[in-house]
């Protein structure tokens, strides 16, 4: 049964740090905006009920940490991380922070991930977050109760939408299919995203793991690959393919020409042209 020890809302200032640390629960933090990253010894396992064992992994961790011997996971705004009890871990804060942090006990039936879990959170896992926040915030009457109903649907969101993500990479593929047919017309990612049932940094954060681009990066590459032939097969001016492109300037979109292919547009044309 899902038990909740303690949770905390703060707020973090620009490199500040969380020592080393540990605990006999899980911990679950949420970030509402910032940036840093998480470091964590996930090969720490043994006996931690003595202070001396506490104090022995804190060192361990903090001499060990700027060596690259343990793993390093970024955050930002709509950033999740789960950590199982017992495993060492430091934070820094490279932004200012505001975050959500719980700690608590759990049993296999309450679809806990066992592993370490970093992820963007859905739409629907934001939302509960905002509530949960809320419910710290006014405390009233059953509040611990509502929060740890919360946590259990929640983690069945996570479950449904982060540790069995097919329906999402089947939507991501059919996204990029369709930016290949469809990149020369104006895209509002925000809203394409929430059309679908997704924030929009949970999307651009699943594009980038699946095209290695963001999706503003992949369609203005898809623009500059067709005006490149465009500049070769064709008369038409730089300035009407910069306009076919949706520049709104002939100087913005030289840069990202230049940028991808190492030449001005008129000076590959030049370059490339068979006449």
């Amino acid at each position: 049964m899902l038990k909740i020890n303690y949770m905390i809302l703060n707020n973090m200032k620009k490199n500040e740090e969380i020592a080393t640390h540990i605990h006999d629960g899980y911990e679950l933090t949420y970030y509402f905006s910032g940036k840093g990253y998480c470091i964590v010894d996930d090969n720490v396992t043994e006996d931690v009920g003595s202070d001396t064992y506490r104090r022995d992994v804190s060192l361990y961790l903090s001499k060990n940490r700027k060596q690259n011997k343990n793993t390093r996971y970024k955050f930002s705004a709509c950033s999740c991380l789960i950590i199982p009890p017992y495993v060492a871990h430091y934070k820094m804060h490279t932004e200012k922070s505001t975050f959500i942090s719980l700690v608590f006990s759990a049993d296999k039936t309450d679809n806990v991930p066992e592993q370490i879990l970093h992820s963007v959170m859905s739409a629907n896992g934001q939302a509960f977050f905002s509530i949960i926040a809320d419910e710290i915030k006014n405390r009233k009457k059953g509040y611990v109760t509502v929060i740890e109903n919360l946590l259990a649907c929640l983690f069945l969101e996570i479950e449904r939408n982060v540790l069995q993500n097919i329906n999402l990479s089947d939507f991501i593929s059919q996204t990029v299919k369709y930016l290949d047919d469809y990149f020369l017309s104006e895209m509002d990612f925000a809203d394409y995203s929430a059309a679908n049932g997704y924030s929009i940094d949970y999307f651009r954060h699943k594009f980038k793991e699946f095209t290695k681009m963001s999706p503003k990066a992949y369609l203005i590459n898809k623009r500059m690959e067709y005006a490149a032939l465009q500049l070769i097969n064709t008369d038409v001016s730089v300035s009407a393919l910069a306009a076919a492109c949706r520049f709104s300037d002939y100087t913005t979109f030289s840069v990202c020409f230049k940028n991808k292919y190492g030449v001005s547009p008129l000076n590959y044309r030049k370059k490339h042209r068979v006449n």
